[in-house]
């Protein structure tokens, strides 16, 4: 197998296991499997935002699903995780998706993220590319806040089929904590049932020391 061939596979199996990830979180999709890890989906997000230039479909799904479940993500932990990357394609990707997020709510957090000093191309740059790095033609009108960041590509169209997170599945954990508790460091902690007077704590399986219960004389 060559090189250009090893890379084309690779970035198809990116792709799908970008499908699955995404569909578990509530993206229009087919999914008939459940991961076994809790997803992170700040560092899914960032990841998706290079590799989903390959996958327009699934670039612009991204873009439904933050539309409807953005107030879920840390905005701090995106920046935290550009960390040092002043410049280059991941800050710019970045700046024109929180762009388009803003557009569609102005009251959003995800304007803070946008980058008005990035510096725009004389000749825009194709966003969307194949497997073989080759650009995508542009139907329509150029998308205004891709624009800007220097990237050409087709006005963003969401069909608006993504759905709330699915509380239940157990990789998105961390999104039903968010969704409970908040995603501040002065969101509550989860509470703990407390153990009435004269009774024995009995949610954990196998029996408790005597010596640990307590009772009324």
């Amino acid at each position: 197998m060559s090189l250009e061939n090893l890379r084309q596979e690779v970035n198809e199996e990116l792709l799908r296991f970008l499908w699955r990830q995404w569909s578990q979180l509530g993206v229009a999709g087919d999914l008939a499997f459940e991961d076994r890890w809790i997803i992170d989906p700040e560092a899914l997000l960032m990841f998706s935002l290079e590799v989903g230039r390959y996958d327009p479909r699934l670039f612009d799904e991204i873009i439904d699903w933050t539309t409807c479940n953005g107030r879920l993500l840390s905005i701090q932990r995106l920046k935290n995780i550009l960390g040092p990357v002043s410049r280059g394609s991941l800050l710019k990707t970045l700046s024109a998706f929180a762009g388009v997020i803003d557009s569609r709510d102005p009251k959003s957090r995800w304007r803070r993220l946008i980058q008005e000093t990035v510096p725009a191309r004389e000749t825009p740059e194709p966003f969307f590319v194949d497997l073989d790095d080759q650009p995508l033609p542009v139907i329509g009108e150029p998308d205004r806040e891709f624009a800007r960041a220097g990237y050409l590509r087709s006005r963003v169209q969401t069909r608006g089929m993504s759905v709330p997170v699915p509380m239940r599945p157990a990789t998105n954990l961390l999104l039903r904590l968010r969704s409970l508790f908040g995603l501040g460091p002065r969101s509550p902690p989860p509470r703990t049932r407390r153990r009435p007077p004269g009774r024995c704590f009995r949610g954990w399986p196998g029996r408790r020391p005597l010596s640990l219960c307590r009772f009324r004389r």
